[in-house]
């Protein structure tokens, strides 16, 4: 089997091109083609629970090592892949697309996204397959303490009264946080995570950003 992983990862509309059997078959692949060490998050698209209980099923039943961040966001998650040494992270997200679509950001060791770039596993046909031997993996919460600590800790020359719009994204989570601790005064707009971003458009455009 091939995988190839654009700029943005892989991403398409749930239940279109991307589903459950994506997820699972990412967790089957994955663990052979970066390590048997993983980090995952989300962001708060609905459609991200289910994916990520497929993507475990099968990491799990591989034998993989799960340290999963929750819902997270992005740049987090590819800092904790390197702070844990983790072998691989798995973001489940897409991006800026709307709330329907849904996909998947892999980064290596480093917390670097496998960009334009294709992994090649070797996957033989269900008939010739030898008798499975399964494995139990195990998966373990992962607080992103160690990135929130590293912005926390820049120091600013001034205070800043400043206006965070999160958009309702993963990033609600510990901006607002990190914001406090760095510039002091921050008001928190859209802060709270919802799938189906009530409070703009996920994509930060001029004018969703104007109402």
């Amino acid at each position: 089997m091939t995988l190839q992983f654009g700029s943005s990862g892989i991403r398409g509309k749930y239940a279109d091109s991307i589903t459950p059997e994506t997820a699972f078959e990412l967790g089957r692949i994955l663990p052979k083609a970066l390590g048997p060490r993983l980090a995952l998050g989300r962001d708060p698209r609905h459609s991200g629970s289910v994916l990520r209980a497929a993507f475990l099923s099968s990491a799990l039943e591989a034998g993989t090592d799960v340290t999963d961040c929750g819902m997270i966001p992005t740049p987090a998650l590819a800092y904790q892949t390197r702070s844990i040494v983790a072998d691989g992270g798995v973001m489940i997200t897409a991006s800026h697309n709307p709330s329907e679509y849904n996909g998947f950001k892999i980064f290596n060791s480093k917390g670097e996204s496998l960009e334009d770039s294709t992994i090649l596993v070797t996957d033989t046909p269900a008939k010739n397959k030898p008798k499975q031997e399964y494995m139990q993996g195990r998966v373990r919460g992962g607080e992103p303490e160690a990135y929130t600590k590293r912005l926390s800790s820049i120091p600013f020359k001034k205070k800043w009264r400043v206006v965070l719009d999160t958009g309702n994204g993963g990033t609600g989570i510990l901006a607002p946080e990190i914001y406090r601790a760095t510039v002091g005064n921050v008001t928190a707009m859209n802060s709270y995570p919802d799938g189906n971003f009530p409070g703009r458009g996920s994509e930060p455009t001029r004018e969703s950003i104007a109402t």
